[in-house]
């Protein structure tokens, strides 16, 4: 008996001692996977505000490329930017122009990524009268042949827009929306025929009566102080020609006419008293992915023509009239307080606005970039 019952306490007692350990193994685990857990979900965090980090460096500076093992109190975060044409992380090309973001968040020896690909505002930090195509005061004719689309970016609707009037006929085509203040002249029964915007998510009609908008007063001697470069009468430009960089371009101030053509390096704008001529190519050895190198401001008017076809690389903003004479093709945009003429057979492509060549003069909001994938 006296055995029997050793026995039994042996036993009860390798099997608490068992049991113990079993509870005590269990709870390790549990500790350590809620460990791993928090960990994972504080990485996976660190990694969402990687994303978050990113966009707020690219609204400033589209050139940021990231950074590796950036430390934060609960981790590590590192951050690449490349750029891209696809909507997907290692996508098909689909032409348009975005940032893929890969954000790493590292946190007590757990990573999580975050992969996610920007499409890029086409106005950001521009003022609105700079987010069209075209835009003027006056009355405005789009006539026979003439084309205004997208500089090779699906992304972009080059919208045309009028405080007037807007006629149309012939076989003109506008990739992009039309708007105006007053009438559509004539009214055509399908104006599909004429405005196709690449980009309509909201079903708009593509042509369309809207507000007037403020295209405002224009004094190029308003702005001396701020220029780097001043020429008191007349300038010519042609050949090679240094500007500024894209944060802080070059402005130069003409008190006279300017006419201008050649080959440029860098950012600037030019604000003119008088009359911009542009007499043949302005072409740049790197342009701008997302906008322009150039900005063409005329206190009085802008004539972009000659006897042969030449392209106009710029932003443009006239006092007055703007005139296309000729085969000109304007990559970039037009914007004029008076009227735009477009004699010829002109093709304009649309580029958006360059926020750094406007900020000198106006201020317009800034837009984020918008997240169209996102992968973990």
């Amino acid at each position: 008996m006296g055995r029997m019952l050793l026995l039994v306490t042996v036993l009860m007692t390798g099997l608490i001692g068992m049991t113990s350990f079993n509870i005590s193994n269990s709870n390790v685990r549990m500790i350590k996977n809620s460990h791993t857990e928090y960990s994972r979900v504080q990485a996976k965090n660190l990694a969402q505000s990687g994303v978050d980090w990113a966009i707020r460096k690219i609204m400033n500076d589209t050139t940021w490329y990231g950074e590796k093992n950036f430390t934060v109190p609960t981790g590590k975060i590192s951050v690449l930017v490349t750029n891209t044409s696809s909507r997907y992380p290692d996508g098909p090309d689909m032409n348009e122009y975005g940032k893929r973001i890969q954000s790493y968040g590292y946190a007590d020896g757990q990573y999580v990524l975050v992969d996610v690909v920007v499409q890029m505002p086409a106005a950001s930090g521009v003022p609105n009268f700079f987010k069209y195509a075209l835009a003027a005061e006056q009355t405005l004719s789009l006539g026979g042949d003439i084309q205004v689309v997208d500089d090779g970016n699906s992304s972009w609707n080059a919208d045309v827009h009028t405080n007037q009037d807007l006629e149309i006929s012939g076989s003109s085509l506008v990739k992009g929306f039309g708007t105006y203040n007053g009438i559509l002249d004539p009214r055509p029964n399908k104006p599909t025929r004429f405005f196709q915007p690449n980009s309509n998510p909201y079903n708009l009609q593509v042509a369309r009566q809207v507000d007037k908008i403020d295209i405002p007063e224009f004094d190029p001697s308003d702005y001396i102080a701020a220029a780097n470069r001043v020429t008191w009468g007349n300038l010519s430009i042609s050949g090679s020609t240094t500007l500024g960089s894209k944060e802080a371009p070059l402005i130069w101030y003409v008190s006279g006419n300017l006419t201008i053509h050649g080959d440029f390096t860098g950012y600037g704008v030019f604000i003119v008293d008088g009359t911009i001529t542009v007499s043949g190519n302005t072409t740049f050895n790197s342009l701008d992915p997302l906008g322009n190198n150039l900005g063409l401001y005329s206190g009085t008017r802008v004539v972009l023509g000659g006897n042969t076809n030449f392209i106009v690389q710029a932003q443009i903003l006239s006092a007055g009239d703007i005139t296309f004479q000729g085969n000109v093709e304007l990559h970039g945009l037009a914007t004029s307080r008076g009227s735009i003429s477009l004699g010829g057979v002109p093709k304009v492509y649309y580029r958006p606005a360059t926020e750094s060549l406007c900020t000198p003069f106006w201020k317009g909001e800034k837009i984020k970039p918008m997240i169209i994938s996102y992968y973990q």
